[in-house]
């Protein structure tokens, strides 16, 4: 399924109500959200606690291991679980340090948490992540903004920027995220019906 990102600057103006005309819908099936805030990130994040940390993930069954917390964290069918795991060798290939970066989280040594990044002229646009509920509180999150924002020091390009979700926001304006601006999601509702 394929879903638009609106930002204030779209254009025609109106783009929403103009969507909406045309049967599109506000995003809502997770992992999907109807609205998105931008923020960016141009100070450290607060280190996380001890015991937690995070670093960027290695091979291909560590990769599996990141998209398998995706998947218990999102609550992804089985049938979506195994088209990402069936497709985890080429998404694995995409993740070369150098444009993109996927980071594993621990704590006490155990893998809890996930995230993605991708390389921007200004910085690094943060994707993807999330923590196993039952490690949720523990630090994981902090440590994985910590491990990006070292990735983008490293590039010359100190700033993070995300499409923040209600989960996430409340974390990372803690963290020292500010927003941006308002995104809207929206989608067909026919896509899904494979029209």
């Amino acid at each position: 399924r394929t879903a638009w990102n609106i930002g204030p600057s779209a254009r025609p103006e109106g783009l929403v109500k103009l969507m909406t005309d045309r049967g599109f819908i506000p995003a809502t099936r997770p992992p999907l959200e109807p609205e998105l805030a931008a923020m960016a990130l141009v100070r450290p994040p607060p280190p996380p606690p001890a015991g937690v940390e995070a670093r960027v993930i290695r091979d291909l069954d560590e990769y599996r291991q990141a998209l398998r917390i995706g998947i218990e964290a999102f609550g992804e069918t089985e049938e979506d679980a195994a088209g990402w795991l069936a497709a985890a060798p080429e998404l694995w290939k995409q993740q070369d340090g150098i444009h993109r970066f996927a980071h594993l989280a621990f704590v006490d040594g155990r893998p809890v948490g996930f995230a993605m990044a991708a390389v921007a002229p200004q910085g690094l646009l943060l994707g993807g992540s999330g923590v196993l509920a039952s490690a949720r509180g523990r630090g994981a999150y902090r440590a994985l903004l910590c491990a990006r924002w070292e990735s983008a020091v490293a590039l010359g390009t100190p700033v993070l920027v995300i499409q923040a979700g209600a989960m996430s926001r409340p974390i990372l304006e803690r963290c020292g995220f500010e927003q941006v601006c308002r995104i809207d999601v929206m989608e067909d509702p026919a896509m899904g019906r494979g029209a």
